[in-house]
C-alpha cells in the first residue's frame, strides 16, 4: 500500500495591533526555518503596488522599492531572520499608516531546471494607529491569522496525521476534525 501524502494550509489567526501615535509597531510575521528565501516583501493594502512597505532580497533590504512614507522608518525585528521570524518594527507610526499589511515570502524549490520560485502570503496584521492619548490599555485586542504551509502525511490508515512544521508533533484526528488547537475537517 502506498503512502498517501497531502499539502494543506491551515490558518491560525489574524493580528490586529494597535498602538498611539509616534510609537513602534511590531508586525509580526513567521516564515519557514528551512528553504532558501528569495524575496520577502511586506506591503499595505491599497499601497501602490510599485512601492513596498519594505522589501528584502539578496540578505539585504533595498530602499529604492520602499515607498516614501516609508523610508527610513522600517527595519526587520530580526536582521539574521533567525527561526524563520520576518517580523518588522515600524517606527514613528502616523494615522495614516492605519491599514492591513501581508508579508510576502518566495522561497526557491527545486534545482536546476526545476528551480521555481514560490510567492506565498505568510501573514496579515491590521494595523490601527490612533491620536495620542485616545488609546486604553483594554482596547488593545490581539490574535493571530496566518497561513503556514504545513505538510500532513496520512499514516497506516490509522487517522493519526504527522504535521511536519516548525514544531514538530503528532495530531490525532478523526476522518472530519482536528483537535481544538487544529480545527477543521481534512480529507485527501
Amino acid at each position: 500500500m502506498l503512502p498517501l501524502n497531502c499539502v494543506f494550509l491551515l490558518p491560525s489567526g489574524q493580528d490586529e495591533v494597535q498602538v498611539e501615535a509616534g510609537a513602534d509597531a511590531t508586525l509580526d510575521c513567521q516564515g519557514l526555518t528551512e528553504g532558501t528565501i528569495t524575496v520577502l516583501a511586506w506591503n499595505k493594502r491599497g499601497m501602490n503596488s510599485v512601492y513596498y512597505v519594505f522589501f528584502y532580497r539578496e540578505d539585504r533590504p533595498y530602499n529604492t522599492f520602499q515607498h516614501p512614507s516609508f523610508q527610513g522608518r522600517v527595519e526587520l525585528g530580526d536582521p539574521q531572520l533567525k527561526g524563520g521570524n520576518m517580523s518588522i518594527i515600524l517606527h514613528n507610526t502616523t494615522v495614516n499608516d492605519t491599514g492591513t499589511y501581508e508579508c510576502h515570502i518566495s522561497y526557491q524549490s527545486g534545482s536546476g531546471r526545476d528551480k521555481r520560485v514560490i510567492p506565498e502570503i505568510i501573514s496579515e496584521t491590521s494595523l490601527k494607529v490612533v491620536p495620542t492619548g485616545e488609546s486604553e490599555a483594554s482596547k488593545i485586542n490581539v490574535t493571530s491569522y496566518r497561513y503556514h504551509k504545513t505538510f500532513l502525511e496520512f499514516e497506516k490508515l490509522t487517522n493519526r496525521w504527522l504535521k511536519q512544521a516548525q514544531n514538530q508533533s503528532i495530531i490525532t484526528a478523526s476522518s472530519t476534525a482536528m483537535d481544538s488547537k487544529n480545527v477543521g475537517a481534512l480529507s485527501c
